[in-house]
């Protein structure tokens, strides 16, 4: 049974994915970024396109891959009517483009630098789209004849990283505020529940407000202490809640790294309090992570893996998330658990898989012995409490011997709740692989790199093994071939002649391939 927490998020999720169809897309948010390759780089990006369908976009990946650059372009496509709280630069009351893509002499310029923003509903005489060519002075005009916005309107908010600052380290916040009082606000009662909900203490928010000629400022007060006196977690999420909570209705809220300073423990109540608030106001927020504690906990509809291959960016919407956790360099959970006779069958499944990303998730348990392989994977589901559903019986080929062996196997499978699959043939694996070097003797040949007389003398040696004795097949060929009669010899061996089996028979694999492969996008 699920506990409350994740039951109320997914809940969350499905009023959300209702709310995206009937309300979203009659309003306009954004649905798409695109790089177009006019042959130019923005931060060494010359093409990639995201695609938007929920209105909680995390985007994910390792570092170096893009993802700030693309949060940055989301938060430059509007036009705040009103003077964003994060606003970057005193002189203008939205976000530029220059607030976040500037360069030195040292940097190449950005000029021929192509943007396609792709709106969910149309802003302006029919337009869903808005592109952008950035020229040599400037990316844009924003505002047209009678100070008209050229972007559509749309309450902003950009929380970088800097919420991490501590207060004591800011210039001169100690003399700006400690002669003021707090306020209470109009969000203080939400901050109050939520930030309770979070870190499991009672809070009695209000805000601490200064301004001047060189801007506005704000200390947070948490009841009995203030900014000064809080933890770096408390502030990165108060500061988070903030900008949520006072940010117009409808606006679009960029965060960057969200878990920056924040206990792994509170991810996951944050990621429930953050769905509430767009549920309740109705915003677009758009972050990146890379961490495995929060992407973990992430409803799939808001996962989007980014991908870098050369100077493009390549998008998967809903991944599987270990996959991603394995590519920012965690260690990924196993995904799917595939029970087998023994080693030599772990083998043909390890190399029938060729992705490394892949391997990695898979959890081979060899359990020995055909007849009984659903009852013992049967235990071993129940003592470490693993989900049948990503689960795989891989039989040999010799179950398949006759008929009514391999329907009792399918069955014993089935009714244990498993999926099943087969290796080729009707034979032992150790026959299939004789029979394969016995009709295509090429591939010692190919395999330990021999001429075709001393194949030839392998061959024969090969014949002669009666069916007993045909386990030992594998000593006979790493001693033929010079890796002589040890465990580490003989396994070398038997993983090269597999691996070439697999690739040179790769069609005979298929089934077990797409099954688990299946299994794994899940």
């Amino acid at each position: 049974m699920e506990n409350p927490l994740a039951q109320n998020i997914k809940e969350l999720v499905s009023l959300l994915k209702d709310k995206w169809q009937e309300k979203y897309l009659n309003m306009c948010f954004l649905k798409s970024i695109e790089i177009n390759d006019t042959g130019y780089l923005l931060r060494g990006i010359k093409q990639g396109k995201i695609d938007i369908n929920f209105p909680l976009t995390v985007i994910c990946g390792s570092n170096g891959t893009g993802k700030t650059t693309f949060l940055q372009l989301a938060i430059s496509c509007f036009h705040a009517p009103s003077r964003p709280l994060t606003a970057l630069n005193k002189s203008y009351n939205y976000f530029r483009f220059n607030d976040f893509f500037q360069y030195t002499v040292k940097d190449k310029p950005q000029q021929g630098v192509s943007i396609c923003f792709e709106y969910t509903k149309e802003w302006n005489a029919g337009q869903k789209k808005l592109n952008i060519v950035k020229g040599k002075d400037r990316w844009m005009r924003y505002l047209g004849k009678g100070n008209k916005a050229r972007r559509p309107e749309k309450g902003t908010e950009f929380i970088g990283i800097s919420r991490i600052v501590p207060a004591f380290e800011k210039k001169a916040y100690q003399s700006r505020f400690a002669h003021k009082n707090s306020k209470p606000v109009s969000y203080s009662k939400k901050m109050n529940e939520y930030m309770s909900e979070i870190f499991h203490k009672k809070y009695e928010y209000s805000l601490f407000e200064y301004s001047d000629s060189s801007g506005k400022y704000k200390l947070n007060d948490y009841g009995s202490y203030t900014s000064f006196n809080a933890g770096a977690g408390e502030e990165c999420i108060a500061n988070i809640l903030s900008a949520l909570l006072s940010c117009p209705e409808n606006s679009i809220v960029a965060i960057e790294e969200i878990e920056i300073g924040i206990h792994p423990a509170c991810l996951k109540p944050l990621i429930r309090v953050i769905l509430d608030i767009i549920n309740t106001r109705t915003l677009q927020v758009i972050l990146t992570s890379h961490s495995p504690s929060f992407l973990r906990n992430c409803p799939r509809e808001s996962l989007v893996w980014l991908r870098r291959c050369g100077d493009s960016c390549n998008f998967v919407s809903q991944p599987n998330i270990e996959l991603v956790i394995q590519d920012v360099g965690a260690k990924p959970e196993k995904l799917v658990h595939i029970f087998c006779e023994d080693s030599l069958t772990s083998l043909f499944i390890e190399e029938v898989i060729k992705r490394k990303e892949e391997r990695d998730v898979l959890r081979i348990v060899e359990e020995g012995g055909n007849s009984n392989l659903p009852d013992k994977a049967c235990a071993d589901c129940s003592k470490f409490k693993i989900d049948k559903r990503k689960c795989l019986i891989v039989y040999d080929g010799d179950v398949r011997e006759d008929d009514t062996k391999e329907k009792q196997a399918k069955e014993r499978a089935e009714n244990h709740g498993f999926d099943w699959a087969f290796l080729p043939s009707t034979k032992t694996p150790e026959s299939y692989i004789a029979d394969k070097i016995e009709s295509n003797m090429s591939i010692l040949n190919e395999v330990f790199d021999i001429d075709e007389a001393r194949g030839s003398n392998m061959l024969q040696e090969i014949k002669s093994l009666k069916h007993k004795e045909m386990h030992n097949i594998f000593l006979l060929l790493s001693t033929r071939v010079g890796n002589g009669d040890s465990e580490t010899g003989i396994t070398e061996t038997k993983r090269k002649i597999v691996r070439y089996i697999c690739q040179k028979y790769s069609d005979e694999f298929l089934e077990i391939k797409e099954k688990i492969q299946k299994l794994i996008k899940a």
